[in-house]
């Protein structure tokens, strides 16, 4: 396992780095002075070193300098973390010992790959993984120092989206996956000035911008959410550019859940058509996943005044292979399975109810 001794008090770019080479398998190991860097070099050589041109206490050429008398000639790769640098000064840097420049703001994508391609058997930065499950949970990236934000998108996403926590400092939470949809708050270290760290981690996805009232944004992140984040609104934008506005999806193992949002009774019969055809298509990836059953649920499902919508719903969800249910708020389950011509006991008030009926089924 190769290893890495950043040395740097950028907030932004020794949290992207060691987050990615971290993720890598790499050992890091990360400190905001020069003279702690020396310090820890002396403790063990690393395979590679990054330090800051702009340090509190040492400059950076003095650094690489005191490391390459402590390697004693043994090949430790050095990259020069820079802000600017003119011809010179970057010349001096080189007869010091600096192999790589890296610019400010950091790309650590660039980043690892030129380090690790100095560096025989370092493992290459591997792409985010892509689920071969179709109706996985899609990713939701919260990447922020804040537990009161991931606990608020935890307790309203978790059903139908998978949130991974980032905090910049002490990795992820759960396996790195390529994200549907990502929340940037700016008090992450280095602030939305990590994107291009995040995406390359995580993949490009739509990003919301998590701000202070006042703060500005960039133009090419899909909306603003402002603090305190509120649970209605991390859950409509993050439905909105999911597309998931008018139903949500709870996939299990042997099946699927697919939950109408309030209002859906409500849409015009164009837009209500444009939801068949969407659940339709869910249908289809359902049966063609080897699962066995789909639910719908929601206000109103099962309801008599609801009927003739909640028929073409169930006839877009009919496949010979798959148990169709429903979770109703009416009390009389089994008339509402009469009504709409299903199992009796494919037809409850609770999803945990149902789930419990056709597990039996199958």
């Amino acid at each position: 396992m190769p290893s890495i001794l950043l040395i740097t008090s950028d907030g932004g770019a020794r949290a992207g780095l060691a987050s990615v080479f971290g993720m890598a398998g790499w050992r890091v190991q990360d400190v905001p002075t020069g003279s702690m860097g020396a310090q820890a070099f002396r403790g063990g050589l690393p395979d590679a070193v990054v330090v800051d041109q702009s340090l509190p206490d040492i400059d950076g050429l003095t650094i690489v300098g005191d490391l390459r008398r402590i390697a004693k000639g043994r090949g430790v790769v050095i990259a020069a973390l820079v802000d600017e640098i003119d011809r010179a000064t970057a010349v001096q840097y080189v007869k010091a010992g600096t192999n790589i420049f890296l610019a400010k703001p950091i790309d650590v994508a660039d980043a690892y790959a030129r380090i690790a391609g100095k560096i025989e058997g370092a493992p290459p930065l591997e792409p985010p993984a892509l689920s071969t499950d179709p109706l996985a949970k899609p990713v939701v990236l919260m990447a922020s120092p804040s537990l009161n934000a991931r606990d608020t998108a935890i307790k309203v996403l978790s059903d139908e989206y998978e949130v991974v926590h980032f905090d910049g400092a002490q990795g992820i939470s759960g396996e790195r996956k390529q994200a549907a949809v990502t929340v940037l708050d700016e008090g992450l270290p280095g602030g939305l000035g990590t994107l291009p760290s995040l995406q390359a981690m995580f993949g490009d996805s739509p990003v919301l911008a998590l701000v202070g009232r006042g703060s500005e944004v960039p133009d090419h992140f899909a909306a603003t959410l402002t603090k305190p984040l509120r649970s209605t609104q991390l859950a409509r934008y993050v439905r909105e550019v999911t597309d998931r506005v008018d139903f949500g999806l709870s996939p299990m193992d042997q099946g699927v859940v697919v939950r109408l949002r309030d209002g859906w009774e409500k849409l015009e019969d164009a837009a209500f058509e444009q939801v068949v055809e969407q659940i339709r298509d869910i249908a289809t990836l359902v049966e063609g996943s080897g699962r066995t059953w789909i639910c719908l649920t929601g206000p109103y499902v099962g309801s008599g005044k609801m009927r003739p919508r909640c028929k073409a719903l169930l006839e877009a969800v009919s496949y010979e292979d798959l148990k169709v249910g429903m979770v109703t708020s009416q009390s009389n389950t089994v008339k509402v399975a009469h009504d709409h011509q299903l199992h009796p006991k494919m037809v409850h008030q609770s999803t945990t109810a149902f789930i419990k009926a056709v597990g039996e089924l199958v």
